[in-house]
């Protein structure tokens, strides 16, 4: 054994082991063992060991195991393991299984499982289920399926399904189908549907349906439907059927029919009818029939039949028929036959014959009765 000290020098061998000491500093081998301080620095070698410490740094492999401390942290891996704890943080991989905990945070796979806490925070995969919530995070996949929520961000997919919410942003693919909305925009694709709304506009194509609104517009065609509203316009064709309605304007055709209004006016086909009023006036055509009343006014023709009413006035002939009243008057010919009433009066006048009463003459008999 050797000691020496010299200006503050100390040096030691014992067994083939030497410690020195200078201004501090300490080393030291023993047996290939390689031992040194210096401010507080150690380091270590011993088969292949590697010892350090540097303010509180520990460094260590033996076996290919390597364990570190550095301000509370331990890291250690051996035969593919590591353990870490930093601040209460623990990380171990072994078989494949990987577990951390820190500040509550538990993290842990093995065999694809993956579960994770962290102030609230739970991630886990269980068969290809992902879950994880954060502050109002859930992210979460099972058999392809991802839902994820952060600040108001929820994402999701199913089988391709995708659907994902941030600020308002709502995506969504699912067999095709895209979903978004994003200040009010949303937008869709399933099978070929596109649906798209900014700022109330909707647009949609389904199997060559399209609809689209946009400030209150809808426009919408299946297998040749189309609906559209435009401040208040909706148009619309299905099978052949056609509706729109443009301030208080409403047009339909279905199998041949129209039905429009425009500030009271309705106008209808169906199989050749035709019905329009406007402003009080109606027409109407069905199978040769024609209704028309206009202030008041009233015409129709039905097999060669004309009824009309103005002021009170009803005028019909139908086979030769005449009907009219005006003021309570009552006139009817059929085959030569005039009938009137006027104040009660009845006149009838058939094949010719004269002084027929008819029940409401009230007894007055008049020239023809």
């Amino acid at each position: 054994m050797l000691v020496c000290t010299l200006a503050g020098m100390f040096v030691c061998t014992l067994v083939g082991v030497l410690v020195c000491t200078l201004a501090g500093v300490l080393v030291c081998t023993l047996v290939g063992v390689l031992v040194c301080t210096l401010a507080r620095v150690l380091v270590c070698t011993l088969a292949g060991v590697l010892v350090c410490t540097l303010v509180g740094v520990l460094v260590c492999t033996l076996a290919g195991v390597l364990v570190c401390t550095l301000a509370g942290v331990l890291v250690c891996t051996l035969a593919g393991m590591l353990v870490c704890t930093l601040a209460g943080m623990l990380v171990c991989t072994l078989a494949g299984m990987l577990v951390c905990t820190l500040a509550g945070v538990l993290v842990c796979t093995l065999a694809g499982v993956l579960v994770c806490t962290l102030v609230g925070v739970l991630v886990c995969t269980l068969a290809e289920m992902l879950m994880c919530t954060l502050a109002g995070v859930l992210v979460c996949m099972l058999v392809g399926v991802l839902v994820c929520t952060l600040a108001g961000v929820l994402m999701c997919t199913l089988a391709g399904s995708l659907v994902c919410t941030l600020v308002g942003v709502l995506v969504c693919t699912l067999a095709g189908m895209l979903m978004c909305t994003l200040v009010g925009v949303l937008v869709c694709m399933l099978a070929g549907v596109v649906v798209c709304t900014l700022v109330g506009m909707l647009v949609c194509t389904l199997a060559g349906m399209l609809m689209c609104t946009l400030v209150g517009i809808l426009v919408c065609t299946l297998a040749g439907m189309l609906m559209c509203t435009l401040v208040g316009v909706l148009v619309c064709t299905l099978a052949g059927v056609l509706v729109c309605t443009l301030a208080g304007v409403l047009v339909c055709t279905l199998a041949g029919m129209l039905v429009c209004t425009l500030a009271g006016v309705l106008v209808c086909t169906l199989a050749g009818v035709l019905v329009c009023t406007l402003v009080g006036v109606l027409v109407c055509t069905f199978a040769g029939m024609s209704v028309c009343a206009l202030a008041g006014v009233l015409g129709c023709t039905f097999a060669g039949m004309l009824m009309c009413t103005f002021a009170g006035v009803l005028v019909c002939t139908l086979a030769g028929m005449l009907v009219c009243t005006l003021a309570g008057v009552l006139v009817c010919t059929l085959a030569g036959v005039l009938v009137c009433t006027l104040v009660g009066v009845l006149v009838c006048t058939l094949a010719g014959m004269s002084g027929v009463r008819w029940p409401g003459c009230w007894g007055v008999r008049l020239p023809g009765c």
